[in-house]
């Protein structure tokens, strides 16, 4: 009999875990969901190593999800018409994490970076964060 070490997978895989998470975004890559639209997914860090990743799709319906996580990131509002993928790259940002209807993990939020931990004063940040909460679409074609 074979016995196979899942629970080192497992912490080895890592990922955001639910709730809130403060990362830097680090790298991006383009590719191609499985329904054929253009997507962007970002990978993200915490500042305890753990590394995660965030995609969006890349079509004029869904653009407004993107906007709002570089809000958050802090790309300001007189560049978002102008707006680069690797703008957000060394940028810094809190996303919300919750299951999907799936059970996956999926971002629900974003917020600037570190507003919504700790002190009373973060928990106007925490409103402000839930206003750009991520509502579900299904048409917005996103694969979750």
């Amino acid at each position: 009999m074979v016995a196979y070490n899942l629970k080192r997978a497992l912490e080895e895989k890592g990922g955001l875990s639910e709730g809130w998470n403060s990362v830097k975004v680090v790298d991006k890559k383009t590719f191609k969901f499985n329904t054929g639209t253009d997507g962007v997914e970002y990978s993200l860090i915490t500042k305890d190593k753990v590394k995660g990743k965030i995609s969006f799709a890349l079509t004029d319906a869904a653009f407004w999800r993107l906007g709002l996580f570089a809000k958050a990131a802090g790309v300001s509002e007189h560049t978002l018409d102008k707006f680069e993928l690797g703008d957000v790259i060394g940028k810094y940002v809190d996303v919300l994490m919750a299951p999907n209807q799936k059970g996956y993990l999926d971002a629900k939020a974003f917020a600037p970076f570190e507003s919504v931990h700790g002190d009373e004063t973060s928990q106007a940040s925490v409103s402000t964060a839930a206003k750009q909460t991520v509502p579900a679409d299904e048409e917005d074609d996103i694969p979750f």
